[in-house]
């Protein structure tokens, strides 16, 4: 592999894609259309373990799905129909994947009931710790999964790039802190398809394969976590990951989503608060896109609102 600067990753920023608001739950065993029995919920969660790959910031828990629910899953997105996951740009070199957006709450809790005693119950961030930023200092709890699952499907060569996920921010005190990846199915035999994890570094140094996509170096490797249908894998946030490329004659199938935690002494909660930290993240938006004079009106804004949240933030 060659060494090779990083890829451009304005063409890899998230999209708006069409969302699916659905109810899938009836796939689920126990339910009368999939021809489970009565207490098949309950009995699964009993029979979910976890396995640590890196203490309590990457696990994998197995089985959260069976066989027969991945496979109806699949079949029901697949009928949704899959896209490349940015139709406004083309570039695989960094992400190379079709996807399905559902907002499904009722799916999102069926998960959770499953998992809920495996994850991390409660987090402390303070000041002297490297996670710490501001306005994220306390102590959060665990609530439940998004309800925004992105089902992905990886052909022959499809990957994801070496990358951190972004949160999930509800508002002030509600946000994503793990991301949950849930494999619908086993790859073929000599297929690749798992998902590596790589070392925190300040630094990202990108080497380009045979097949022209960016990867870092075996050295940064931490961990993988195997595909294998029916099994999750957890991992905070800020950890570097990979969607390792597909193999020959693969695919493979992911649900997306996160694990959200709740302050559990909020802060900043009046409606004036939660305007102003609405305007404050739409400023970091903009600001994102360019246009800093733009973004320094909202900030401006946002101080001006509410003093207590600007002072927290630093505004």
């Amino acid at each position: 592999m060659e060494q090779q600067a990083a890829p451009d990753l304005s063409n890899v920023r998230p999209v708006t894609k069409q969302t699916f608001e659905l109810d899938l739950t009836h796939l689920l065993d126990g339910s009368d259309e999939s021809g489970g029995e009565d207490g098949a919920q309950d009995a699964h969660q009993q029979h979910v373990g976890r396995e640590d790959i890196q203490g309590d910031d990457a696990f994998i828990l197995k089985p959260v799905l069976s066989q027969g629910e991945c496979e109806r899953l699949v079949q029901e997105t697949e009928r949704l129909t899959y896209t490349f996951w940015n139709q406004a740009n083309d570039t695989t070199t960094y992400r190379n994947a079709d996807t399905v957006e559902v907002l499904d709450p009722k799916l999102a809790e069926a998960i959770w009931q499953r998992i809920k005693h495996l994850v991390l119950e409660r987090i402390t961030i303070t000041r002297d710790q490297d996670r710490w930023e501001a306005g994220f200092e306390g102590t959060w709890k665990a609530v439940g999964v998004n309800e925004h699952l992105l089902f992905a499907r990886y052909h022959e060569g499809g990957h994801f790039s070496p990358h951190t996920d972004g949160y999930t921010i509800v508002d002030f005190n509600k946000r994503s802190l793990f991301t949950l990846l849930l494999y619908l199915n086993d790859c073929e035999e000599g297929g690749s398809c798992g998902t590596q994890l790589f070392k925190k570094t300040d630094t990202r140094e990108y080497v380009v394969d045979a097949a022209g996509r960016f990867r870092w170096e075996d050295a940064m490797k931490l961990g993988r976590a195997p595909p294998s249908m029916g099994t999750a894998l957890a991992f905070y946030q800020d950890m570097p990951h990979e969607g390792e490329p597909v193999g020959k004659g693969s695919v493979k199938y992911i649900i997306r989503t996160d694990v959200m935690y709740a302050r559990e002494d909020p802060i900043c909660d009046e409606p004036k608060d939660r305007e102003a930290y609405r305007l404050f993240r739409e400023a970091e938006e903009v600001e994102s896109s360019g246009d800093a004079m733009g973004a320094l009106k909202l900030f401006q804004r946002a101080a001006k609102m509410s003093p207590a949240l600007a002072d927290v933030l630093g505004l």
